[in-house]
């Protein structure tokens, strides 16, 4: 089976687009922060059936390159300020045209996704998924104890 990797300039590009969505606080602290996003990425898209996953990383690039349609000049949307980054980005999610709008919308979740799944910001936003999980677990087998089941 070959393994899926994400080319340099898609690297780019969703590094980027996570620096415009996300505001680190300071004292968070995350290990290796964009090869794990990267590596997170490569592994939610090679789930995506091929014909998906080519639309996507082609919005993605069409993302990165459109910049000048909007008035930001001939830089792509890697090179532009974050300021600009963050405006380029809202006039994607506020377009009058719904194809655009979804595919930020897209993009906006998955790169999301990616950096909220990381272990670091887990434990700093207190997510425990495991002791929630064992909660459930115990919650679900006293219940069926109650109700005369055997588990």
């Amino acid at each position: 089976m070959k393994v899926f990797k994400l080319s340099s300039s898609i690297q780019k590009i969703i590094i980027a687009l996570s620096d415009t969505l996300i505001t680190q606080p300071q004292e968070l602290t995350i290990t290796d922060r964009d090869a794990q996003l990267i590596k997170r990425c490569e592994t939610l898209l090679r789930e995506f059936p091929k014909l998906m996953r080519f639309g996507f990383l082609f919005a993605l690039h069409a993302f990165n390159q459109l910049p000048f349609l909007f008035g930001f000049g001939t830089k792509g949307f890697c090179g532009l300020s974050l300021p600009k980054k963050r405006l380029y980005a809202k006039k994607w999610l506020n377009n009058r045209f719904n194809l655009l709008r979804e595919a930020y919308k897209g993009f906006r979740g998955i790169v999301m996704y990616c950096y909220f799944s990381h272990h670091d910001v887990w434990d700093y936003i207190g997510y425990h998924p495991k002791q929630h999980i064992e909660g459930k677990i115990k919650l679900r087998e006293e219940i069926l104890k109650r109700q005369g089941h055997d588990s």
